[in-house]
């Protein structure tokens, strides 16, 4: 299935995520502290990542535009809260889902698979408009 990396304050939980997203198949690797995110990222290379968006030091909001501008915007983000809070300008990121917390785990799968799917159709575009361009060079 997928690598997810999981970020969160709270141990518990990244335990849970860890057992309910490994039970889906999923390789899971969790961060509790977001300190060294870049360089963690680009070793691990997730396929998505869940994070907090209220954490001490980095909040989840500072996460999520950390990660698109030195990552870029290919990577799945589910930004994870038990507050209603929004990212501004983030609106119309097609690769960027909310989860409230308490997590609905069914919901969460779903999310995960639709966001996979999302990151697969943009790749697969993104392939077919550089075939596009090699054959009217």
């Amino acid at each position: 299935m997928a690598r997810i990396m999981t970020i969160d304050d709270e141990e518990d939980i990244l335990f849970q995520l860890r057992f309910v997203l490994g039970r889906a198949g999923h390789d899971v690797l969790p961060l509790l502290r977001a300190d060294r995110l870049v360089e963690e990222v680009r070793k691990a290379a997730p396929d998505l990542v869940i994070t907090d968006i209220v954490m001490p030091g980095l909040m989840g909001g500072a996460v999520y535009y950390l990660l698109r501008s030195k990552i870029g915007d290919h990577l799945p983000i589910i930004v994870s809260s038990g507050t209603r809070l929004r990212l501004k300008d983030a609106e119309n990121d097609p690769l960027l889902a909310y989860c409230p917390k308490p997590v609905d785990y069914g919901e969460l799968l779903a999310t995960i698979d639709s966001l996979l799917e999302k990151k697969l159709q943009r790749l697969e575009a993104s392939e077919q408009d550089l075939d596009d361009v090699g054959r009217e060079s």
